[in-house]
């Protein structure tokens, strides 16, 4: 398989959702796009890991700088994502919520989880603990 380093592709997924790819190191970097209308989010955690397994990837930045709105729903498929990644040995980190946004994570307490990095490149750059105490 070949990798172009630096070359972003835009991935059109169900319910209006995009994701526009890249890839940054060992990590596989998504910008999630938020359909116009609030459409349900199922079957996006498994959308978007058919597209790591494609990528051969198990470390993935999610930004989430144009989602506007983080329902239960949505982080529930967040949820499931990381759990898929974990489980393989690999790692799911969030950035560019919004403070609106990460509000729902602390919400619902998620926020040891899902530490909050303002950017990619403080995400790929960043030393996340594994299990925060």
């Amino acid at each position: 398989m070949f990798v172009f380093w630096g070359l972003k592709t835009m991935q059109e997924l169900s319910g209006g959702w995009r994701v526009e790819i890249d890839h940054a190191r060992e990590w596989l970097c998504m910008r999630l796009f938020e359909p116009f209308l609030h459409t349900p989010v199922q079957q996006l955690a498994e959308q978007i890991r058919h597209l790591l397994d494609r990528e051969y990837s198990r470390n993935l930045v999610l930004e989430m700088d144009q989602v506007f709105h983080l329902s239960g729903r949505l982080i529930r498929q967040i949820q499931l994502l990381e759990e898929h990644l974990s489980c393989q040995g690999g790692e799911l980190r969030l950035s560019g919520l919004s403070d609106e946004c990460y509000a729902s994570v602390q919400k619902v307490k998620l926020e040891a989880r899902f530490p909050r990095f303002h950017t990619r490149q403080q995400a790929l750059t960043s030393h996340a603990p594994r299990n925060p105490r």
